[in-house]
This record gives structure tokens, sequence and C-alpha cells, in this order.
């Protein structure tokens, strides 16, 4: 059993991190506005997240309760443009997690997770951005890790990985439309994120609900629909995911940067790990921030 419900926090917070993961412009004219990041050398940025987690769990035929809080940010600075497009560095300047897994007094479950992941803060990793698409990733040997615990770093190599990093972000890049767009109109991106080589479908409809004091207030509308199989700690888990997500994004106009944002997620999940069904249902609340 203890073997197992370390398994489940780790596969746990494997699910939360991709939800988790799954966290723009200049004036208006007759044919709208063109909401996009300005990406001039040297500018700078960031993005911070919280989120809270609610989540229900069959383990081994008991029903578990479980809540997670998830405190993240990066930073972002626009480097060198080329013919493959503009280069920008990410770092991340903050990753904090509380978990209660219900295990009961005494579980410290939250170090799980927060030893291997402050070893990423203050590293840095080098995207290279063309058409709102990240064509490449360097710097990935910059985020090893130190720990202890053989599961918790193979996590940490496939979530920072070449592959994930491009997901995570590449959906965080995709809010931007590739036309002018009017207060009222609607534009969809469509992503498949390979998660430990399960892809994992991503719909989103985005809508410019009005333009006031230089804000794009944008509604976002997305759903979730993956199944498949994907490989975690050595064992092979089923999965089968559908959720909902809306929520709004407020982007400046002058410069194509987040301002602020929210969104809920609503998720049920199946999986079967070791012969083991574990149902999960979630419930999540996150709340954005930009400078």
């Amino acid at each position: 059993m203890i073997f197992i419900m370390k398994k489940s926090a780790i596969t746990v917070f494997l699910f939360a991190s991709i939800v988790f993961i799954l966290s723009s412009c200049s004036g208006a004219g007759g044919n709208g506005y063109d909401i996009k990041m300005r990406l001039n050398k040297g500018d700078k940025f960031s993005q911070n997240t919280e989120m809270d987690m609610d989540m229900n769990m069959t383990i081994a035929g008991m029903a578990k309760d479980m809540k997670m809080k998830m405190s993240t940010g990066s930073s972002f600075e626009v480097g060198d443009s080329s013919a493959a497009g503009k280069d920008i560095k990410i770092t991340y300047s903050k990753m904090n997690i509380k978990m209660d897994m219900g295990l009961g007094a005494g579980v410290n479950t939250d170090s799980i997770m927060n030893q291997t992941t402050k070893g990423i803060i203050g590293k840095s990793v080098v995207i290279t951005l063309a058409h709102n698409k990240i064509t490449d990733v360097k710097g990935f040997d910059s985020l090893s890790v130190n720990s202890g615990d053989t599961a918790s770093v193979k996590l940490m190599q496939k979530m920072f990985s070449k592959e994930s990093l491009n997901n995570a972000f590449g959906i965080m890049f995709n809010i931007y439309p590739n036309k002018k767009v009017k207060e009222g109109e609607s534009w969809t991106a469509d992503n498949i994120m390979d998660v430990s080589g399960m892809n994992m479908k991503v719909k989103t409809k985005y809508t410019l609900l009005r333009v006031k004091n230089d804000i794009a207030e944008i509604s976002i509308e997305g759903t979730i629909d993956s199944k498949g199989n994907m490989t975690q700690g050595g064992m092979n888990v089923d999965m089968d995911m559908k959720g909902t997500q809306k929520g709004k994004m407020n982007i400046k106009l002058s410069d194509g940067y987040l301002s602020s944002g929210n969104y809920d997620m609503d998720i049920e999940a199946g999986m079967n790990i070791m012969g083991q069904k574990m149902p999960l249902k979630m419930k999540a609340i996150a709340v954005m921030t930009g400078e």
C-alpha cells in the first residue's frame, strides 16, 4: 500500500502539472485589433500563477480527498532574432507545492516534490519562437536537479524535457490570433501535447470580449479529450481524461504581454496503474498575473 501511495503521489503531481501547465497588441482600426507580443530585443516580462486544486481519487478501493496548492513564476527576456525566429530566455523564479494526500498525520507529502523542484529556481532555458510556435529549446542541462529519489529525478527530467517545455509554453503563446480581430470575434487553437508518450488533446476557443484602457479582455473556453498510455516511473499508466476550462485573459495592447487572467478547470480521469484502477475527479482555480 505504501508503494502504491508513493507512486500515486508522483502520478497525481504529474497529472496536476499537466493541467497546471494548461494556465497581446496595437491600437484598433476599422479592421480590428492586432493582438500580438511586441518581442523587442531586451524586453522583459513575467508570469506568476497561483492554483488551488481539489481532487478525489479512489486507490485500492478507498476514496481519498486530496488538495494541492501550486505557486509558480517565470520571467522572460527577449534576445536576438534570426531567420529561425526570436530567442527568449525563460528563468524559473518560483515553484512551491503544498499537498495533502489524505494520508493522515505525520506524512509530509510536500517534501516529495519540493525537494525536487527547488533545484530549478534561478535556472534558465532558451526557446526559439516563430509564428507563435516554439521551434527549439536550448539549455535543458542547466535544469538538472539533485535528489536521492530516482523517481522524482525522472519526473523532473520529463517535465522539463524539450517536448514538455515546447508543449507547455507553446500553449501559452497560442492565445494570440493570426489576424486582426474585432470585439466579439473568436478564434481557435488546437494543441496535441506529448505527455510521456500519450497524446493529450486540448482545443481552445478564444473570444475578444472588449478593449478598454489599453487592455484586451479575452475569454477562454477549452476542452480536453485524451485517451492513451504513458510511462511513469517505469510503469505503464492507462489514462482516459475529459474536461473543460473556462476563464479570461487580459492582454496589454501596447506590448502584447499578459496583464492578468484566471480560469476554472473541471476534469474527470481514469488511471490504471499496476492493475489498480484509480478514478480521479479534479476541480482547479487558477489566477495569473503578469508584469
